[in-house]
């Protein structure tokens, strides 16, 4: 982890945090691995102050906890969370595929297609920010759940899929999977466009499947 680049409208707090996640999402840091203030301000050669700052939002954001005897370390997921989010995500994530049928217009289709675009761009670059690419993957998600135009399906998956991106970011299994779950957001999208939606259920039940065994196995 380096801090290459002070930017001058973003605090140093901000900047630690997302070099601290980003680090988490790539598995650089492990489940239970301890967070000194010390070691992170040498490591991001900055002051001790914007690193206290930053663990307390990976705390907040769930990515981090702080033990009983005051230790800062990165989180860990079980295993019966993520199958509890799994069993909500594929049962309201269908149902977003349900009433499609009814809502989705051209203009949503590309929509989906700039995001898959931009799944591929992140994936295809040099240096792959794996951050980014969560952030798309919760955008493909709630786009579609906006789509259907019914603002409380939209919350819950919105709920839903904050968890199951903490998951992702934990489980440090995106430079290794990434790719795939992109392809299957290229078939959910397919079917979509097909206008194939029985289809699309089951290719979205199946993306969320093995979304849950990928961390499970990686676990």
């Amino acid at each position: 982890m380096e801090l290459n680049i002070i930017k001058r409208n973003a605090p140093l707090s901000e900047q630690a945090f997302k070099i601290i996640k980003s680090a988490i999402t790539s598995n650089e840091l492990k489940p239970g691995e301890v967070l000194t203030e010390e070691k992170l301000s040498e490591k991001l050669s900055i002051s001790r102050t914007p690193i206290r700052t930053a663990l307390q939002k990976l705390i907040f954001d769930g990515l981090a906890v702080r033990t009983q005897n005051k230790s800062i370390i990165v989180a860990n997921v079980s295993q019966e969370d993520i199958e509890n989010i799994t069993i909500v995500r594929k049962s309201i994530e269908i149902l977003v595929m349900q009433l499609l049928k009814d809502n989705i217009t051209t203009e949503h289709i590309n929509e989906l297609k700039r995001i898959c675009a931009l799944e591929r761009k992140v994936v295809n670059s040099e240096n792959k920010d794996y951050v980014e690419l969560i952030d798309l993957d919760y955008k493909f998600h709630t786009s579609l759940a906006r789509m259907t135009n019914n603002p409380f399906l939209l919350e819950i998956i919105e709920k839903a899929k904050l968890v199951s991106c903490r998951f992702l970011i934990l489980s440090g299994t995106m430079d290794k999977y990434g790719p795939l779950s992109i392809e299957e957001h290229a078939l959910i999208l397919h079917h979509l466009e097909k206008r194939e939606f029985e289809l699309a259920e089951m290719a979205m039940k199946s993306h969320i499947d093995k979304i849950s065994s990928r961390i499970l196995i990686n676990d």
